[in-house]
């Protein structure tokens, strides 16, 4: 299988993609979420913006697509999701037709792996804005997805993950500080 990436839809999606990482680097809370990975991650890959940032899709062209695929096609780094009434012996008889003939070799990633342990104590990273409101991250060490208190650490960034959270809501309205 080898996919077609169309110049004028690529740059159709490229120009969204773009409007959006400028929309994101603008608003306060987005632009935190950049600023904490680029501190939490610096060095590897995690630290950029899943989408993308303005200067990353900026630089971008057609011939990156085909480029990037042919990088990241392994087996190893695919996973299939198949949900609803079907027969397992037919879906995985199509899978291994479709995806079998991949290399299973996985490519060299970086990871983060310890590299919020290496943070020093008390990093401050401030980003100025022409705006009356501001926004406060703060970031901490934790063990990772498989620590015992992965699911309360989840549960405490949902109820503090935006400015229409619950303890956003009631710092604001109920106790009227925001």
């Amino acid at each position: 299988y080898e996919p077609e990436f169309p110049p004028a839809a690529m740059e159709r999606e490229r120009a969204a993609m773009l409007a959006a990482a400028r929309e994101r680097e603008l608003q306060s809370l987005p632009a935190a979420g950049i600023e904490a990975r680029r501190i939490l991650f610096a060095g590897t890959g995690f630290q950029n913006p899943a989408g993308g940032s303005a200067a990353s899709l900026a630089t971008l062209d057609a011939a990156d697509l085909p480029r990037q695929w042919a990088d990241l096609r392994f087996g190893a780094n695919m996973v299939a999701g198949v949900f609803g009434d079907f027969d397992p012996d037919a879906v995985r008889a199509r899978l291994e037709d479709c995806f079998g003939r991949l290399d299973a070799r996985a490519p060299a990633a970086q990871r983060p792996q310890d590299r919020w342990t290496k943070l020093p104590a008390g990093q401050r990273s401030d980003i100025r804005r022409p705006k009356e409101q501001a926004v406060l991250v703060v970031l901490f060490p934790t063990d990772g997805l498989h620590d015992p208190d992965a699911t309360a650490i989840d549960l405490i960034d949902e109820a503090c993950d935006d400015m229409g959270s619950r303890i956003f809501q009631r710092i604001r309205e109920e106790q009227g500080l925001a």
